[in-house]
């Protein structure tokens, strides 16, 4: 299955898989009933990689010359979270580049938080663009700089676990599950020209479809899970919404939860909210607002949270309807007691195999 790329603006180009490539494999979906979870992982196996497609076919891509502020322009504006980044030379130009790594928007903020003066953040109402471009060595930084100046950090969030164009939807079921770190396999071919991607939401949706077919598993409830009784990482709704981002570095996560001065949970706030208003003039000093005006702000928080007593397959349809990446596991009184993430459903559901 071959891509063909386009530029567009922001540094960024999208590869779209030609047409008749999707309404193919959405026939094969249509077609296909899965009666027990034996005929089901016989279906995981027996699928290509690359037969999973993408929404609407696109993969963002980036090169690793490019200028990181371009880069960060085009996710903001295709409303990306992260995008594959390509090695590409006059003589693999059109081949489509060979695949490099992903860079994302944790590793911008890790870097602005590591490289800029906050405390002018705080002080003055500067605009976003205004501050980059005062600093020069921002301007002129680039993708490849970016990833390379915390290298052991960056191996870790973005671990390199491609899986060969031909290979068995199941290794990138038991990739996506197994590795840490890993939320998406980048499908390549034998000259590690990236083909497509396979995400952990991709397989979720196709876990959902399926769920009937998965056995006992589905009807397995949290607290038969004793690793996601875990502590939550957390902020209080009076602290700021920049603590929330510095946690999230610190931390090495992607999200926190949100407690009033009870210990409740009222909240979340994941990188992917610093995507979501990043296109304001204001973006700064925004960030020095309580988290719960922030989460105010954005209109929705991005909150889903259980019982302990629910069980997986109402999980999994519940971060797929709210189109999150993981729901908190509460108490009655409404504190959060675990947290189950995409992964952690892939892992359970895979071992039920």
């Amino acid at each position: 299955m071959e891509v063909e790329e386009k530029k567009l603006t922001g540094g960024v180009k999208v590869s779209a898989v030609p047409s008749e490539a999707r309404g193919a494999k959405r026939q094969h979906l249509e077609t296909n009933q899965y009666q027990t979870s034996a005929e089901f992982l016989q279906y995981l196996v027996r699928a290509k990689a690359e037969s999973l497609l993408l929404p609407e076919n696109r993969i963002y891509v980036c090169r690793r010359d490019e200028k990181i502020m371009n880069v960060w322009r085009g996710l903001i504006e295709h409303n990306f979270l992260s995008c594959p980044v390509l090695t590409i030379t006059d003589r693999h130009a059109q081949e489509g580049g060979h695949y490099y790594g992903f860079i994302d928007l944790m590793d911008v903020v890790r870097y602005i938080a590591q490289h800029f003066d906050i405390g002018k953040i705080q002080r003055e109402e500067m605009k976003w663009f205004d501050i980059v471009f005062e600093q020069k060595e921002w301007q002129d930084k680039t993708v490849a700089q970016v990833m390379s100046e915390t290298p052991a950090i960056y191996s870790r969030r973005n671990p390199w676990h491609p899986v060969l164009r031909g290979y068995s939807l199941f290794s990138a079921f038991e990739t996506l599950a197994r590795q840490r770190g890993v939320n998406r396999v980048p499908i390549i071919d034998t000259d590690n020209h990236l083909k497509t991607m396979v995400t952990q939401t991709q397989l979720l949706n196709v876990l959902v479809q399926w769920m009937d077919s998965l056995g006992g598993v589905k009807d397995k409830p949290m607290n038969t899970c004793p690793q996601l009784f875990k502590t939550v990482v957390c902020v209080k709704a009076t602290d700021s919404a920049m603590s929330a981002f510095n946690m999230m570095v610190d931390k090495d996560i992607v999200g926190v939860g949100v407690i009033d001065e009870a210990g409740r949970l009222t909240g979340n706030i994941s990188v992917r909210d610093l995507r979501a208003i990043s296109n304001t003039t204001n973006l700064w000093w925004r960030l020095m607002m309580k988290c719960s005006a922030y989460i105010s702000l954005l209109g929705q928080s991005g909150l889903v949270s259980v019982k302990s007593d629910a069980t997986i397959q109402q999980v999994c349809r519940l971060i797929q309807q709210k189109r999150v990446h993981r729901a908190y596991i509460c108490d009655d009184s409404g504190m959060p007691i675990g947290i189950v993430s995409i992964k952690d459903l892939l892992l359970e559901i895979l071992e039920s195999m």
